[in-house]
């Protein structure tokens, strides 16, 4: 299997890397402490094309692979998780493009094509882990649909410019889900940022729908079949975050390397320790195991092949390698690390978020059970009859 990145794409990543230390290493440090990130970061990254990857090119966008589009992701994490999100948002957008209105597709397209933010809402209070069992509904009223429910835990919930929900149509269950698009400026949409332990550019947030009325033509694809469109996303996406998180983890292996190489301590540089350096090698080694892992998973999206195993196992292990890789950077860069003069506590914040997002550790090791082993191995399945 070749996962190569090309030189195109490498041009791409060398760029991104640049605009990245260039605009918003200097800055991330303030949107954490809850400064408000100007629309001028998203524009110029629309500019660079990092919004637009998956979006056809007749409607301004690159149609890029999704290895190349894992390689920018990871450029982006290495100087703000939270915008990574943005990009991968991006490639849900062109992903589901096809299942657009002709209405929905032109109001929107050009927006994210320029770097508009927008929500994706789905977790519901009690129905994160369990999304097939939300209970936001949307009842059709002539030619409108009028939504009433309770969202959590929605990036770019105080920034968005439009949302994506996903609400109740028909019967329980996946198959009576749909999802709807509606401008974040509508009538009946409250919006209600978190106090975020990390991730605090994006404003996650509480949304609630009180009588929300929606166009009927802002329906993505057909009448309760949203949840198993957006669980279409949700493999390859998987891949996507991890690659955002080992992207932070490895800047601050790289940060801490210089570190130690020239902070004396008994005689000599820290870097002579084995204690020291024993954990920088073996963090460094199982990150690049995990990113390898990830392109896999990208490499076989690309293909036309099954990866949903690969996925789980690389969003479990990925990022959970990751955050520990931050907290040994931090231990190790000393106090100054703990005061937050350095950039790892945020970081390590930030990849905590996505351990939680898009399936916990525990969900990914019973997908991955349930590829192996079969739904027996699942908790929830009944017993078949012998």
């Amino acid at each position: 299997m070749d996962f190569t990145i090309d030189q195109e794409t490498q041009e791409k990543a060398r760029l991104t890397r640049q605009f990245c230390e260039k605009n918003i290493d200097p800055f991330a440090a303030g949107w954490d402490q809850g400064e408000t990130i100007s629309t001028s970061v998203f524009e110029q990254m629309a500019e660079l094309g990092l919004m637009s990857l998956r979006i056809p090119s007749e409607n301004g966008g690159d149609s890029a692979s999704f290895v190349e589009c894992g390689s920018l992701v990871y450029e982006v994490g290495r100087s703000d998780v939270g915008l990574a999100l943005m990009v991968v948002n991006g490639v849900f957008f062109g992903e589901i493009m096809p299942l657009m209105t002709e209405a929905v597709r032109d109001r929107w397209a050009p927006r994210v094509a320029a770097g508009a933010p927008f929500a994706i809402t789905l977790t519901e209070p009690e129905a994160g882990s369990d999304a097939a069992n939300i209970k936001t509904t949307a009842r059709r009223d002539g030619d409108e649909y009028v939504i009433n429910g309770e969202k959590g835990s929605v990036s770019y919930a105080g920034l968005a410019e439009f949302g994506l929900i996903f609400a109740r149509t028909g019967g329980p269950g996946a198959r009576g889900v749909s999802m709807i698009a509606t401008p974040w400026d509508a009538p009946g949409i409250e919006k209600r940022p978190y106090a975020s332990v990390g991730e605090r550019v994006t404003k996650r947030g509480q949304v609630v729908y009180t009588d929300l009325h929606v166009p009927a033509d802002g329906l993505v694809g057909a009448e309760n079949e949203g949840f198993r469109q957006a669980m279409q996303f949700f493999d390859y996406n998987r891949a996507f975050l991890t690659l955002a998180c080992i992207g932070a983890a490895e800047r601050s292996l790289e940060e801490v390397s210089e570190h130690v190489r020239t902070r004396q301590a008994f005689g000599g540089p820290l870097a002579r320790f084995q204690g020291v350096s024993f954990p920088i090698a073996e963090h460094l080694t199982k990150l690049e195991a995990a990113k390898l892992l990830a392109y896999k998973v990208l490499s076989l999206k690309d293909a036309g092949l099954p990866h949903s195993k690969e996925a789980a196992m690389v969003k479990w292990f990925g990022i959970r390698e990751a955050y520990e890789a931050i907290h040994d950077c931090l231990l190790l860069a000393g106090w100054p690390a703990y005061s937050a003069e350095l950039e790892h506590d945020r970081r390590m914040r930030d990849v905590m978020g996505l351990e939680l997002g898009d399936g916990t550790s525990q969900i990914m090791k019973m997908v991955v059970a349930r590829e192996v082993l079969g739904r027996e191995s699942l908790p929830y399945s009944r017993p078949t009859s012998a």
